[in-house]
């Protein structure tokens, strides 16, 4: 008898689109805005410490580095949580629209919006910043429908965790 992956699907899901976010955004943001390769991480790390952490040292630091990533995190499994139960609950298409849309306006939120309190994140804006956005929508609908489809064997042969004597 084979089982479903588990209610805490959203974890892997949001966790994959957030790899896949920072992998578009510091593949591409770079060359685009010629700006340095921890640009992403680094406007994250702003989030806390403020815009300084933009022209830091060109090596950031692990003490922002860390929770950058950590930020980045919570962010991708929030977001995760919200775009893997439209999929539980909309039919597959329509859930990944609406999870592109959501997408869509936390790029205007957090690059128009929050600009207005925190004007640095206007440099962010544009092609590799939004298509990061929606590809991070795109990539946790499809783990998403991937981990719940998938069967995983249910362990047999075992009736205690020591065996028998």
């Amino acid at each position: 008898m084979a089982r479903r992956f588990g209610r805490l699907g959203f974890v892997g899901a949001g966790l994959a689109g957030g790899v896949v976010f920072l992998a578009v955004e510091l593949l591409f943001l770079p060359p685009t805005r010629h700006v340095p390769p921890d640009w992403i991480l680094r406007l994250i790390a702003s989030l806390m410490a403020g815009p300084e952490t933009l022209t830091a040292p060109a090596s950031l630091e692990v003490v922002l580095l860390a929770p950058a990533i950590g930020i980045h995190a919570v962010f991708s499994l929030a977001l995760g949580y919200v775009f893997c139960r439209m999929e539980d609950s909309l039919p597959f298409w329509r859930a990944l629209v609406a999870s592109v849309l959501l997408a869509l306006a936390v790029y205007v939120f957090d690059f128009y919006v929050m600009t207005r309190t925190l004007p640095w994140f206007a440099s962010a804006r544009g092609g590799a910043t939004l298509s990061a956005h929606v590809l991070f929508a795109v990539t946790i609908v499809l783990a998403h429908k991937g981990l719940r489809d998938l069967r995983l064997p249910r362990p047999t042969g075992v009736s205690h965790a020591y065996g028998s004597g």
